[in-house]
Parts: C-alpha cells; structure tokens; sequence
C-alpha cells in the first residue's frame, strides 16, 4: 500500500467511524447506474478520479409539470458534475479531469425552463479524492432560487478582497504603535486569509490551474493564516509561547504533507491533521477570555477579544463538521477569518487608544501625578514597615492560639475520663464499698488516675513550650523541645501521619528554649499542612564535634522549584489564600540565625521537603536575645 491509498484509507476509516455513508441510503425516484468507482482520467495524465452515475424520469417529469423550479443537485467538495437528457449535456459544473476547477465547495442548481426535450434526466457526479466520493442526498425539486453558490463562491471571493484590504488597512493604522511581531502577525493572517479563500473559488475567478494545484496552495494557505492568528494572539497574551510553537510546528508537519503529496487524498490527509488541535489552541482562551468577560463585562477590548475567537471557532467547527461530512452546511470560513481578524484588528486598536489616551492625560497632569504617587508610597512604606512588625509578633501569637487549641482539646478529653467515672463512682460509695463493689471502685479510681496523668502531661508541655519558669538562657534539650511540640499537634498526627523521632535523649544546646519551640512548632506544622493526605514525618538529630545537626523531613507534595529561592520571604506563602500569613519560616530563620546556626532546604515537588539545620552547641548568649 502507498502513501496516497494509506491516506485514504485513514481518511476513509475516520469518515466510517463518524457514521457518514458515501451514499444516501434515500435514492427517492433515482435509479444508481453503478455506485462510486475510480475511474482513469482521461486526460493522458495517468490519473485516477472516483465516479457516480444515476438516473431518474420521475424527477424530469415533475420538473417539466413545474417549469417555474429548480433541480438543486447536492455539494461534492473539490468534485464535478456533468448533467444530461439523453446525448444532449445540460449543465456541467466543473472539470470531469480536474485539469481546471471552478470551485471547492459550489454545487449545480439546474432550472427546470432549460432543460431540453426527453425522457431521462441523467447525472454523474466526479470526485478527484477517495475521501470527498459521497452523496449526502439525491437532486431534488425546490421552489425557490437556492442560495447555497452564495455562501460557496460569492462570500469566498468577497472574503478574499476583504482579507487584502485588511492587511493593508491593519499595516497602515498599525505601523510604529503597535509591536512589530503583532502587526506583521495579523497582516500575515490576513494576506493568507485571502490567499485561500481565493483559492477556493480559482476557476470561477478564470484561473485555470488544476484542482491538485490549487487544493495544496489554498489549505498551505490556511494554515499559514491560522497560524499567523495564533501567534497574533500569543502576542496579546491569549495562547503561552510553548501552546504557540507546539501549534505552529504540527501545521509545518502538515504543510510538507500538502506540498509533496501527489494524490488529492493525499493533500487532504495533511489538511485535516491540525483540525483537533486548532480547535483546541482557540478554545481554551475564549474561555478565558469569556471567564474575564463574567467578572468584568465593560472592558471593550475583552469584548472584541471574545468575539475574534468566537466566530473562528464556530466556523472552524461548522468546517470541520460540513468537510467530515457530520453537517450538510454552507461553508463559513470567510466570516470566520474575517470575523476572527477583524475583530482582533479592533480589539489592538482599542488597546492603543487606551494607551493615547492614558498618554495625553499623563502629559497635562504628570506633575500631579508624580507628586500624588509619591506621597501614597510613603506612606505605603511606612504602614508596611508598622505592619510588617505586626504580623510577626501576630505571627506568634498565632502559634500560641495553636498551642491553645490544642491544649483545649486534649483537657477536654482528660476531664472526660474524671467526669464519666466520677458519677459511677458516686453511685458504688452511695450503695456499698464492700466485697465485689470494692474492686470496681478501685478501676473507676485507676480510670481518674490516668486522665489527671494525661492533664499533666500536657500541661508539662505547655511550660516547656512557652518557656515558663525558664527566663534565662541556658541548656536547652532538644528532645523535650522536639516532644512537646508534637505533643500539643498530637490531634492533626493522631491516626494519620507515621511518626520517625531519632534524637538523642541527652542533646542540648544553650539558647532559648521559646525560640526554639518557636522553630520547630511552625516546621512540624508546616510539615503536617503539606501531608494533607497523610505521610510519614522523620526527625532526625546528630553531634558533630560543637555542632548540632538536625533535620525535619515530609514525604508531603514538595515546594514548587520557582518558590524554593522566596519561601524564606515574609509575607510569602505558597498556601491557599486565607492559610498562613507567610511569617512562618521566616520567623525560623531568624531564630536560627540568633542562635548562629545555618538552615537549608532541600525539596522535590511530589516527593517531599527537608529543612536541615546546624546549630553550635555554645554559641547563644543572653544578650543575644534583646
């Protein structure tokens, strides 16, 4: 199998999964002289074209009882017809061979009054492509004057003089205010707009090149000027520079394909390769752009931005739908492009009276301006030096309220053991404390015992962690620091999160025992909010010669590699909005930093953050800590 019949082959695989018969199964008064058959070309040039013959009398004599009525005859595209009663030729729309075209998408419309004596109406019916050789309904009998060559022919020729007036009228306006990659861009799509719309109409036009010829320079043609609209777009911040060369690369791939192929089928098969992707490329920002348009509907600019994409994007689909064959529709490309290039044309212009404007008004109060400016960033700095001194020591006092959220919560389940066993309790004295009473009374006893132990515990780490009783600087043990603080976050742990604490029991340095609370409180916590599926928390700590070396690791989502360099930051987060203040490891760093210790981070998104500290044993002093 070659190229050409592996192409058509593909095509033709495609249009049987779509569900499109290559013959309406409703033939009405026609008789099928023989169904779609590839035929030589009788031209000499070895060519191989696919051909149709039906016939019908019943349709003629209607015709003939109406002669006010027109035959409409149904669109093959890049096809031909020949229309005859017995040896006298009707109508003949197109070239049989193919050495010359008159349209892409026109189809025959025979009045009824010119239609010669005779007694059978027949009809062939010639398509150059495997691909295109179907029948989506039999000639039927109308009215009225169809309006369909309109929209097939008429429009694409109007289109193709608009698509050149466009280019100049946008180079023109455009030239020295616009950038020059956006104004070339939009030129360009225009040109080609033209290029191809033109080329759909060649014949009709009196051009007399092949259908071959002109299918390859029409669809490289529209895809240069879909392309040139991509990058246009990219250029107004609609479509991302990679989405944009992804784009333009696979219509190259395609363009090859359209130049070198030497079948219709062929040609075709490159044409339809970037159909899903265009679609695709256009429709993620007119979303986008419809989003902006639902939170902010007075811009002008966003306005004509949504209609550019939205009337490409429909008539990219109703072509996309009418060439597989889904639709039997008029084409319309030509208001696509025109639509898609014109408004987009509108929409910089809008950008650039915006500019002029805010030019001229900058130009007759600039003075104003630069003086009202500078007296808001004053006192915008000032407020953000007050603030800034706030939200730290909110910051702290934010993990206080953790602390005693915390702590609420564990008492509470303390009390709980006293208060259920204490009625119980009541009730066995109330009655009798004598033999099996006895032993009852002392489990309800032991049950008490162990609540108040546990009300102990926590209130112990409490003291340890708010530094109470502990107001000078001294040997600090960083096992009791590291304890206690995963005690008071025991209820975010607690059924969760796997626990790895190995720290020796006897590891201390000098220093502040709050400030260190303070360290790891908001790496443990940080910790847990980034394992919010739960994980596995490791804690590790090590001597080494005067140094302490500790590290927190989380097998939790990662920091994102362009946060990793901020996240020391104040103000930074890389929380939801709403989820920290972003003073968190700012405020560890400087503890560390106090205690004259160092802090790395190392972290792989979607495999989990390690910070890693060294902190001398001896180097804090008290008067380090004002």
């Amino acid at each position: 199998m070659n190229l050409q019949d592996l192409a058509a082959a593909t095509l033709l695989f495609v249009s049987g999964i779509l569900g499109v018969e290559p013959i309406a199964k409703d033939a009405g008064s026609w008789q099928v002289v023989h169904p779609w058959q590839e035929i030589a070309s009788t031209d000499g040039t070895n060519s191989k074209y696919m051909s149709f013959e039906a016939q019908s009398s019943e349709l003629l004599r209607h015709c003939r009882e109406n002669p006010e009525s027109s035959i409409v005859f149904p669109a093959i595209i890049h096809g031909s017809h020949v229309i005859s009663v017995g040896q006298n030729t009707v109508l003949q729309f197109g070239d049989p061979n193919f050495q010359t075209m008159r349209s892409f998408y026109g189809q025959p419309v025979l009045s009824c009054k010119s239609i010669p004596a005779g007694d059978v109406l027949s009809w062939k019916a010639y398509s150059y492509t495997k691909y295109f050789a179907r029948i989506s309904y039999f000639p039927k009998l109308v009215n009225h004057t169809p309006l369909y060559n309109v929209f097939a022919e008429t429009f694409h020729i109007i289109g193709a003089g608009a698509g050149l007036l466009m280019a100049i009228f946008t180079f023109t306006i455009f030239a020295g205010k616009v950038s020059r990659p956006t104004t070339l861009s939009v030129c360009a799509s225009s040109f080609f707009s033209s290029f191809y719309l033109g080329g759909c109409v060649a014949g009709f036009m009196g051009i007399p090149w092949s259908m071959l010829t002109v299918h390859k320079l029409a669809d490289i043609g529209v895809w240069f000027s879909i392309s040139m609209l991509v990058n246009a777009l990219r250029h107004e911040g609609l479509v991302s520079k990679k989405v944009t060369l992804s784009y333009i690369g696979t219509v190259l791939f395609a363009i090859v394909i359209i130049i070198f192929g030497n079948s219709g089928d062929l040609v075709q098969f490159g044409t339809t390769l970037p159909f899903m992707l265009t679609l695709f490329v256009l429709s993620v920002p007119l979303f986008s752009v419809g989003k902006t348009l639902m939170r902010n509907g007075r811009s002008r600019s966003t306005w004509l931005q949504f209609l550019s994409l939205g009337s490409f994007v429909l008539a990219v689909f109703n072509e996309m739908f009418a060439v597989t064959g889904l639709i039997h529709s008029s084409p319309m490309l030509p208001f696509g492009f025109m639509g898609g290039v014109m408004f987009l044309a509108l929409s910089v212009n809008e950008r650039v009276n915006e500019t002029y404007f805010e030019r001229d008004y900058l130009r007759e109060n600039l003075e104003t301006e630069v003086e009202r400016k500078t007296t808001e960033l004053k006192s915008a700095m000032n407020e953000l030096k007050t603030t800034q001194a706030e939200l730290i020591q909110s910051a702290k006092l934010a993990s206080l309220g953790t602390l005693s959220a915390g702590i609420a919560h564990e008492i509470n389940n303390s009390l709980n053991y006293v208060n259920g066993a204490l009625k119980p309790l009541e009730s066995m004295i109330a009655k009798s404390v004598s033999g099996p009473e006895q032993e009852k009374m002392n489990k309800l006893l032991g049950v008490m015992k162990d609540g108040l132990n546990l009300t102990l515990e926590i209130v112990k780490s409490l003291r340890n962690y708010t530094g109470l009783n502990q107001a000078k600087h001294n040997d600090v043990n960083i096992s009791q620091v590291v304890t206690s603080s995963l005690t008071i976050l025991r209820n975010r742990i607690r059924g969760r999160i796997n626990v790895q604490c190995d720290i020796p029991s006897d590891m201390t340095v000098l220093g502040s025992v709050v400030g260190l609370n303070q360290v790891f409180m908001n790496l443990i916590s940080n910790a847990l909010d980034a394992m919010s599926d739960g994980g596995t928390l490791t804690i590790h700590g090590e001597r080494e010669n005067d140094l302490v070396r500790i590290s927190v690791r989380d097998t939790g989502k990662g920091i994102p590699k362009e946060a990793i360099d901020r996240i020391f930051e104040p103000f930074f987060t890389t929380k939801e909005v709403g989820s920290g203040t972003g003073l968190g490891l700012h405020i560890v760093r400087q503890e560390i930093q106090r205690h004259k210790g160092e802090l790395k981070v190392e972290s792989e998104p979607g495999a989990g953050t390690t910070f890693y500290m060294s902190i001398p044993c001896k180097a804090f002093s008290e008067n380090q800590a004002a």
